[in-house]
């Protein structure tokens, strides 16, 4: 029975039916380098392609959103910082993506009220 499964697994690497760790390393590296040479892009658009396989990466979603922050699309790179906080309340570089955000364009729609007021003693 365990030799079947590994033949099957085989056949749909070899038909693409399951995406292959060598691709998923191929698409990240791609991306990064993209996003190293300042093509946002095409950054953009290959970590697109990897998260429509793996969906449930944060960190990979706080590259996209700062690819799209280098892009100029401040809208969408605050909602990928806010899916990456919702996979992982802790992610740190998620909440500093979203500060880079709010504190590169003041007027973004709905800033003041996402932020925390924070008071003086």
């Amino acid at each position: 029975m365990r030799v079947f499964f590994q033949s099957l697994i085989a056949l749909l690497l070899v038909h693409g039916a399951l995406p292959a760790a060598d691709d998923s390393k191929r698409l990240l590296d791609e991306a990064n380098a993209h996003y190293r040479a300042f093509r946002s892009a095409e950054a953009i658009r290959t970590y697109r392609e990897y998260l429509e396989q793996y969906p449930d990466r944060a960190d990979i979603r706080v590259f996209l959103g700062a690819a799209l922050l280098n892009s100029g699309a401040m809208d969408a790179a605050l909602q990928e910082c806010k899916r990456a906080i919702s996979m992982d309340s802790g992610h740190a570089k998620a909440y500093s993506l979203a500060g880079r955000v709010y504190s590169g364009d003041e007027q973004l729609a709905g800033s003041s009220s996402d932020v925390p007021q924070v008071s003086s003693p």
